[in-house]
C-alpha cells in the first residue's frame, strides 16, 4: 500500500489554484480535486469531525466548537480529546482492512490520546507561577521532544487569532517533513491553518490575502514533494507499495536502491556550499561490506567530486572517510573517537524504517539486509576488542 498524506489547507478554495499557487495547482491537476459539500455548522470542530469519520454531526455528535457542561452550567471550547467524537476515525476503518496501517494525526483535532502511532497539536504549558507558555501535546513523549529540539518552541501565539501567521504553518510544515521522512507513516494527516485568517482580516482579494496564499503554496509544495519522491524514484524505501527486497531494483540491485540519491545529495550540497566558501564536503558511502549500490562506490564519488568542480568552476573535495572501512572498523573508529553510543542510538539504517527496540547495534528491525550488516559488523567489532585476562585473587 502506497503512503497517503492528508493536508487540510484551511480558507483554501478552487479559485486560489491557479498562478498564485503552483504546488496546488499542479497537484490538482493530477486529479486531486474534487467539489466537497460543507456541513453545518460550518466550523473547525465540526468540520474536522466530519473529515476524520466520514459521518455528518448528527452522527458523530461534535454539533460546534464548544460543549455545554449543564451540572456545570458552564461552556468548554476547542477541546482536543479523541473520546469526543462518537464515531471510529478513518484509521480505524482502514486497521480493521490492514492492521499494519501506521497512522500520523500533525494538528487536526481530537488529536490526543487518539489511537495514532504519532500526533502533534498545539498545547499550552500553565507554569506554577501563572505563566502560559507556548508548547505543543504529541505522543510518544520522544517525539515532541525531537521536534522542539530541531524546530525549536512551537509559536502558539501565531497559531489562531490576531497574530496567526505563516511562522505556525511553517513550523507544522517543517513538522510533517519530518515525521514523514523519520517515520514513514502510511497515512498522516496534517494541517495548516494561517490563510484563513488573512481571509478573515483583509478578504480573500486584497493583497495580502494573495500573498498569504503564495506563502501557503510554498510550505504545501514542500509536504507534496516530501510525500512525492517515490513517484520520481520508485524504491522499496520510498514506496511502500514495493516489498524489501535484495534483488527486483533498477538493474536487478536491490529494491531498496534509490535512483540518482547520492548524485542528487552531492549536488544539493555542493549548491548550498559553493556560495558560502564551502570547498569541503563529506559523505558517509562504503563500498566494502554494502549492498550492491552504484553510487556508494569509490568511482562514482570520484566522479562526482570531478563533475562538480567543473559545474561550480570551483575545486571541490568530497571526503568519503569511511569508504574503504568494513561495517566492524566503522564501529571501531567510532569506539577509537568516543563516538560510540552516539552512532549506536542516534544513526539508523533499517529499510523497514523500525525503530521501537534499541539493540546492542542500534535500532532496527534486525531482519532487512541493512539490519544484517549493520549487527553482524558490530558482533565483529566486540569479538576483535581485546578483553583484559581475569586474574585469580589470592
Amino acid at each position: 500500500m502506497a503512503r497517503l498524506l492528508v493536508l487540510d489547507v484551511v480558507g483554501l478554495t478552487r479559485r486560489h489554484l491557479g498562478p498564485d499557487t503552483p504546488h496546488l495547482a499542479a497537484l490538482a491537476s493530477e486529479g486531486f480535486a474534487a467539489p466537497i459539500e460543507p456541513v453545518l455548522p460550518a466550523v473547525t470542530c465540526s468540520v474536522q469531525a466530519t473529515y476524520l469519520t466520514g459521518t455528518l454531526p448528527r452522527e458523530h455528535g461534535v454539533v460546534g466548537n464548544g460543549w455545554y457542561y449543564r451540572e456545570r452550567a458552564e461552556v468548554a471550547l476547542w477541546k482536543q480529546a479523541r473520546g469526543l467524537v462518537q464515531a471510529p476515525m478513518v484509521w480505524d476503518v482502514a486497521r480493521e482492512r490492514d492492521p499494519s496501517l501506521t497512522c500520523a494525526q500533525l494538528f487536526w483535532w481530537f488529536n490526543m490520546f487518539a489511537d495514532v502511532a504519532w500526533s502533534v497539536t498545539p498545547r499550552p504549558a500553565y507554569l506554577a507561577d501563572g505563566r502560559k507558555v507556548p508548547d505543543v501535546y504529541a505522543d510518544p513523549p520522544a517525539l515532541r521532544r525531537r521536534l522542539v529540539g530541531r524546530l525549536g518552541q512551537f509559536p502558539l501565539f501565531q497559531f489562531w487569532g490576531p497574530g496567526a501567521g505563516i511562522a505556525s504553518t511553517r513550523w507544522i510544515a517543517d513538522a510533517t517533513v519530518d515525521v514523514l521522512q523519520t517515520e514513514r507513516p502510511r497515512l498522516t494527516f496534517a494541517y495548516l491553518p494561517h490563510l484563513d485568517y488573512d481571509h478573515q482580516r483583509y478578504g480573500p482579494d486584497d493583497p495580502r490575502s494573495v500573498a498569504a496564499v503564495t506563502a501557503v503554496d510554498a510550505e504545501a509544495g514542500r509536504l507534496i514533494d516530501a510525500a512525492s519522491f517515490g513517484k520520481l524514484a520508485p524504491s522499496a524505501l520510498t514506496d511502500d507499495s514495493i516489498r524489501v527486497a535484495e534483488k527486483g531494483g533498477l538493474n536487478d540491485l536491490p529494491s531498496t536502491f534509490v535512483p540518482g540519491r547520492n548524485a542528487f545529495f552531492l549536488t544539493l550540497a555542493a549548491a548550498y556550499a559553493v556560495p558560502r566558501g564551502i570547498r569541503e564536503l563529506v559523505i558517509g558511502t562504503c563500498e566494502t561490506d554494502f549492498s550492491g549500490y552504484p553510487d556508494c562506490r569509490e568511482a562514482f564519488v570520484a566522479s562526482m567530486e570531478s563533475s562538480l568542480s567543473l559545474a561550480m568552476g570551483e575545486g571541490i573535495r568530497i571526503h568519503r572517510p569511511l569508504m574503504f572501512l568494513s561495517k566492524a572498523e566503522t564501529f571501531a573508529l567510532a569506539d577509537r573517537l568516543g563516538r560510540l553510543e552516539t552512532v549506536v542510538r542516534d544513526t539508523h539504517t533499517c529499510y523497514e524504517g523500525v525503530r521501537r527496540e534499541l539493540h546492542a547495534w542500534g535500532y532496527g528491525c534486525g531482519e532487512c539486509p541493512a539490519c544484517r550488516l549493520r549487527k553482524k559488523g558490530f558482533e565483529e567489532f566486540e569479538a576483535s576488542r581485546v578483553k583484559p585476562a581475569a586474574s585469580a585473587a589470592l
